[in-house]
């Protein structure tokens, strides 16, 4: 914790209504994704415990259930792939959202009639779909960012009117120096390359203006002009380093 005492005093200032809750659920994957996506789900977590909040981490069936934590209550529910099974990334996906958008409202409903029923859902920012399943049972919702601020506020900022794919050597971008073709990411560079996963950070970037906080495994010194512009779309909570410290 003294690694980076001004990361914690900024994750404390910003977090304080969060202790307002009686139990925040976390809902996650790593068959597509893998475990860039679960662990700081699983810092995270495990910070907000140690200030007396209740998580559920949620995890699918597809995961090995013994490399996860015992000191995290952790929930699986089905995601309907088989790590035997070859399917496209299309088809995968696909099917992880239709089963998903069933089996987790079904756990958060049983979870209602608990003594500790959930007040918030904090979901993979991957997963945009989630926040429809927050708001139909009545939850704040927040998208987890594993990825850096900067690449957020890319898509963010193309998404605004920029021509797909960017015409000219360059993209130039008011939160940072204009960045060639080549430095874009991919899906920006060039939409087709993989039409599913683009589909999917187009229906992020519409989501992003909905959610109660939009939460980065960044912090606001590393990345301050681009954290400042995204704030002026969104409230921004920078977290990070989400990394293993307790």
């Amino acid at each position: 914790m003294g690694s980076y005492p001004a990361s914690l005093a900024l994750l404390l200032n910003q977090f304080l209504n969060l202790q307002k809750v009686k139990w925040v659920f976390f809902n996650t994957f790593n068959k597509l994704e893998d475990e860039s996506h679960i662990n700081p789900m699983l810092q995270f977590s495990k910070r907000l415990i140690s200030k007396g909040l209740k998580v559920t981490l949620v995890a699918t069936t597809s995961i090995d259930a013994k490399s996860m934590p015992t000191s995290i209550n952790i929930e699986l529910i089905p995601d309907g792939l088989d790590r035997k099974e070859k399917k496209s990334v299309d088809a995968s996906m696909q099917l992880f959202e239709t089963v998903v958008s069933q089996s987790l409202p079904e756990l958060i409903e049983k979870h209602s009639k608990s003594d500790h029923p959930a007040n918030v859902l904090v979901y993979d920012a991957s997963m945009p779909w989630a926040h429809g399943i927050a708001e139909r049972l009545g939850l704040v919702g927040a998208a987890f960012f594993t990825q850096s601020c900067a690449v957020t506020a890319i898509y963010h900022y193309v998404s605004q009117g920029v021509e797909i794919p960017v015409k000219g050597p360059t993209l130039p971008m008011p939160f940072m120096p204009p960045l060639g073709i080549d430095d874009l990411p991919s899906f920006v560079k060039d939409p087709g390359s993989y039409p599913a996963v683009w589909s999917l950070i187009s229906k992020q970037v519409s989501t992003f203006q909905k959610v109660k906080w939009a939460l980065f495994n960044s912090f606001d010194k590393l990345e301050d002009e681009v954290v400042k512009w995204l704030a002026n779309h969104q409230s921004v909570k920078t977290i990070g380093p989400t990394i293993p410290s307790m």
